[in-house]
């Protein structure tokens, strides 16, 4: 079963109990929520979902206005998850210090399969610690980093890291 909940300016608040009823649904498989405005909060609510829903494999958190300690709070509970497989956060504002926790996800995970970071706030710093991570994990098919704030010659630097897309 798929929910797809989009640009619906769904709020935080709002967030806090659909996420406390979505976890009644054990056959949820796949949720996707982009172009609402959870931000941060909303994000924490999402990430206590994701660490206890049992069967879902496919998060869409995509346009949200989540920064940092919202992305900290999804990068903790991957930690935890042993289900989901994809998880989009394009077009927030995750910068490189997300990055590093998303690294240590990368490192320690072998459930997750894609990440998708595009249109975000990292730097050459940030995406060269994901990358490095990768040699840790062959159960990563695709790590998106496509539009976030890497010049062109930066790019070219992970050019021979094929589960990487610019």
């Amino acid at each position: 079963m798929l929910c797809r909940l989009c640009d619906n300016q769904i709020r935080d608040e709002g967030v806090a109990i659909f996420t406390n009823e979505f976890l009644k649904y054990k056959a949820l498989k796949g949720l996707t929520m982009w172009g609402n405005k959870i931000g941060d909060e909303g994000a924490k609510h999402f990430a206590e979902a994701i660490r206890n829903h049992p069967n879902l494999s496919a998060v869409s958190l995509a346009a949200n206005g989540i920064t940092f300690s919202g992305g900290k709070s999804l990068a903790a509970a991957l930690k935890e998850n042993t289900v989901l497989k994809s998880l989009w956060l394009h077009d927030n504002e995750l910068t490189d210090d997300n990055a590093a926790d998303f690294a240590e996800v990368i490192r320690s995970s072998t459930t997750i399969h894609q990440l998708w970071f595009i249109n975000n706030k990292m730097t050459v710093n940030g995406v060269r610690l994901l990358a490095s991570s990768l040699q840790y994990n062959p159960s990563i098919t695709m790590l998106c980093m496509k539009d976030n704030l890497l010049s062109a010659e930066e790019v070219k630097e992970f050019e021979n890291e094929t589960r990487m897309v610019f």
